[in-house]
């Protein structure tokens, strides 16, 4: 096998986000929208890359530069995940091999639905495919999430989780519990406001925050963390009501952190 084709589903944030990334767990659904990854090895040693969605065309750089020098913010995810991939499982990588890949998204990089972590699943599936690595779901969110942190330095991985496992999840930070919900469907409508912010950034000014006033904080992370809790057993009830009510709750908490 020299070729395959792999999609992974982009990701909603439910309720919890950056209280996920201090420990308190979230709740994160897959969406129905995916991201299209078609991998190709060839035998001429050169990572060669095309996004037309981030605006990447005809980007190439030899494999043994992977992750050097200066590398187009639409391919960071992409070239770092080949990377991981080939340092944990050295043996895969042979003389001349090289890896071509074209990405397709059904959705915006600007929606927020977490498009770099979809690519970065696509890309460690199709490889441990391609390869015969043969890899099983965690040991792809870990090096998707170890990508993920390489690129940013902070993260949860929860956009991970649901690029990887799709459905609802209950998940706490880096892994450490990933739990599938039992249940069909959310009953959602998505608005997009046409403003796309800077996840690491909003992570940083939040952090300065809790610096300043770290009970405060915290008291917060952990309130934001009881109401995940209640909304998990609001939606294995199917109480959408409820499910609402705890939602506008965490908004008000968020836009105390400055959100």
């Amino acid at each position: 096998m020299t070729k395959i084709i792999v999609s992974a589903p982009g990701k909603l944030m439910l309720l919890g986000e950056h209280a996920v990334v201090y420990g308190q767990p979230c709740l994160v659904t897959a969406v129905g929208q995916r991201m299209k990854a078609t991998v190709e090895l060839t035998d001429e040693a050169v990572f060669q890359l095309d996004a037309p969605d981030v605006k990447v065309e005809g980007y190439k750089k030899p494999m043994s530069e992977l992750g050097q020098g200066d590398i187009p913010k639409g391919a960071k995810f992409v070239e770092m995940a080949i990377k991981n991939f080939f340092n944990r499982h050295p043996g895969r990588l042979v003389k001349d091999l090289g890896v071509k890949i074209t990405t397709q998204s059904e959705f915006s990089s600007q929606f927020g639905f977490g498009s770099s972590s979809a690519s970065t699943v696509c890309v460690l599936k199709a490889l441990s495919e391609i390869t015969g690595a043969s890899l099983d779901n965690k040991s792809i969110f870990d090096l998707a999430f170890k990508t993920v942190i390489d690129i940013q330095g902070k993260g949860s991985g929860f956009d991970v989780a649901a690029a990887v496992f799709g459905g609802t999840l209950y998940f706490i930070k880096g892994g450490k519990v990933i739990e599938p919900l039992n249940i069909d469907s959310l009953p959602l409508i998505i608005g997009y406001t046409g403003i796309k912010f800077d996840t690491v950034a909003l992570i940083n000014e939040v952090a300065k925050k809790a610096e300043k006033y770290p009970e405060v904080i915290d008291n917060i992370y952990q309130q934001i963390g009881k109401l995940v809790e209640q909304a998990k057993k609001a939606i294995l009830s199917k109480d959408w009501a409820s499910v609402g009510e705890l939602m506008n709750f965490d908004e008000g908490y968020l836009a105390s952190l400055g959100v």
